[in-house]
């Protein structure tokens, strides 16, 4: 019989058997478009009209890498208000991964994974990361570090002073990150 179609196989594991693995309908030549980098490992049988599938051929691997690295931090997310100093460290994960990997910079600074932000104040990392063929990344996160605990002020009143007559008590409260505030007057 004629072979009339192709199944290609198609895996990011040696393809030992068929079972299991996904497959589509192909005709040569044949173009895949992987959804992210890595090695793919191929195979490949013939139908005939009746639907008799071959043996499949010998394995045939790819190294295919168009996506840009994918970056991750730890310790820090986007506007966090952390109370005291924090460590905080990032990656690049790339099948093809540039060797100097990812790069942070805090403040304008460089900036090495695991480092430690202890200096109050409103922050800025930026990571960038690239790999061996041009595809680049970069995230950034913006963070505060307060270790100052808010400040407060009375008006119209003294202390140890006894008044028998309505009293106008102004309070004044100060912070680097002010949030709502409360207080009881007794």
């Amino acid at each position: 019989p004629e072979t009339v179609a192709y199944r290609l196989y198609g895996s990011l594991s040696p393809i030992t058997t068929l079972d299991g693995v996904p497959h589509r309908a192909a005709v040569s030549p044949y173009t895949d478009t992987p959804g992210r980098d890595g090695t793919y490992h191929y195979r490949v049988t013939a139908l005939d009209a009746v639907g008799n599938e071959s043996d499949p051929s010998d394995e045939a691997s790819v190294f295919y890498d168009k996506a840009s690295p994918v970056i991750g931090v730890q310790g820090v997310t986007e506007g966090l208000y952390a109370a005291g100093s924090v460590a905080v460290s990032f990656r690049a994960e790339d099948a093809n991964l540039a060797p100097e990997g990812a790069q942070g910079v805090l403040d304008g600074q460089a900036f090495a994974s695991g480092g430690v932000v202890s200096q109050a104040g409103s922050h800025t990392l930026v990571v960038s990361a690239h790999d061996t063929e041009g595809h680049a990344s970069q995230t950034s996160l913006s963070f505060t570090v307060d270790k100052t605990s808010p400040a407060v002020q009375f008006a119209g009143v003294q202390d140890g002073v006894t008044i028998y007559a309505p009293v106008a008590v102004g309070v004044q409260i100060t912070d680097l990150n002010p949030g709502t505030s409360s207080f009881v007057l007794t």
